[in-house]
């Protein structure tokens, strides 16, 4: 008897693993949506664009090319990064020294006044001898580049008149402000450049250092608003004060033929000691390429930039300016790239014909 019990007691184990083992198992969860990529990630997914290792050509540190080009690497690099791409963001002169670099095979991206790539495509102005450069595009424009003509209150200087004999930082060699900053003391001042006051080519962390120094008397720091240099500048124990412009010295410059002049507000209290909006002059930055690059790639980094900016909008203020249904208004006669072409007409922009 015992031994019947025990042969029950096995058989009944076997069929109970037996039957266990054919039971179906319960089925693994299913992904929840959040696991699922958006649009814009199964289009990173599917992209492949090899190695691409561009550089990106900026400005001095002390001014606004330079960190907004570090923002704007960063977000390619992470968004568009598993696909290839590699962007670096590099110091430099400014938009004239960039636009030469992007010419001579230097840079594959480069920040400058839409007018500065407008004389480098004609061949005219700073780039008068040296050849056209047909081959530049354009691929949107940015934030508007405004005029800081700051003075220390011990210099005398009130407006531009009372320059004569200052000494006057405008930026490195090559920069749009060494540019434009004679201009501005010739038509507005009538003070020639070298025979009315000395120029110093001084990088905007370099001139704003010489100012509390008391190397100098004044600079013109050119940048999108606020300018790290400035910021400094304004809140230093040395006492500085910004020289406004009006619309009669707009008007001036433009019927001159400089048209990349624009007259543009800094907001009150921007910085430090300034209570009052002031007034000043400005032109537009545009981001350029050349034609060789490729299509699909400038397209999906025109993409990302836009479709991302929310994410980069408090890096810095000028970045709030930035709109895609307006970024094109304004821009020199410089022909787009085809791959920004394609993103702007995808999102229903109109492109002006002088950009085709």
């Amino acid at each position: 008897m015992k031994k019947f019990c025990s042969i029950m007691l096995i058989l009944s184990l076997l069929i109970t693993v037996v039957l266990s083992g054919c039971a179906p198992s319960n089925p693994p969860p299913a992904p929840s949506e959040s696991a699922q990529p958006d649009a814009s990630q199964q289009d990173q997914l599917d992209l492949n664009f090899g190695n691409q290792f561009l550089t990106m050509v900026t400005g001095s540190t002390g001014g606004s090319y330079y960190p907004i080009g570090i923002i704007f690497s960063t977000l390619w690099n992470e968004h568009l990064g598993s696909a290839g791409l590699n962007v670096s963001a590099q110091a430099s002169a400014g938009g004239v020294e960039n636009l030469n670099m992007l010419k001579s095979g230097e840079a594959d991206l480069g920040l400058a006044v839409s007018d500065f790539g407008y004389y480098a495509y004609t061949g005219t102005a700073m780039f008068d001898g040296k050849g056209e450069f047909k081959e530049l595009r354009g691929i949107c424009g940015l934030w508007p580049e405004l005029v800081h003509f700051i003075v220390t209150n011990s210099s005398g200087i009130n407006a531009l008149e009372d320059a004569v004999g200052a000494r006057l930082s405008i930026g490195g060699a090559g920069s749009g402000t060494a540019y434009n900053t004679p201009i501005i003391m010739d038509v507005l001042a009538n003070a020639k450049i070298n025979t009315d006051w000395k120029p110093e080519y001084l990088a905007f962390a370099e001139a704003s250092t010489a100012m509390q120094n008391g190397q100098i008397d004044g600079v013109n720091i050119t940048g999108g608003v606020p300018t790290s240099s400035v910021t400094e500048l304004m809140a230093s124990s040395v006492g500085t004060k910004i020289l406004p412009f009006t619309q009669e010295d707009c008007d001036k410059l433009n019927s001159l033929g400089y048209s990349q002049f624009g007259l543009y507000t800094i907001a009150a209290n921007t910085y430090n000691n300034q209570p009052e909006d002031i007034t000043t002059l400005g032109y537009k930055c545009e981001l350029f390429c050349t034609a060789d690059a490729d299509e699909e790639l400038v397209y999906h980094m025109t993409k990302t930039l836009f479709e991302r900016i929310d994410e980069i909008r408090s890096s810095h203020s000028a970045l709030f300016t930035i709109q895609p249904e307006t970024c094109l208004n304004g821009l020199a006669d410089t022909p787009l790239h085809p791959g920004a072409i394609r993103y702007f007409e995808e999102i229903g922009v109109t492109i002006p014909d002088n950009l085709k």
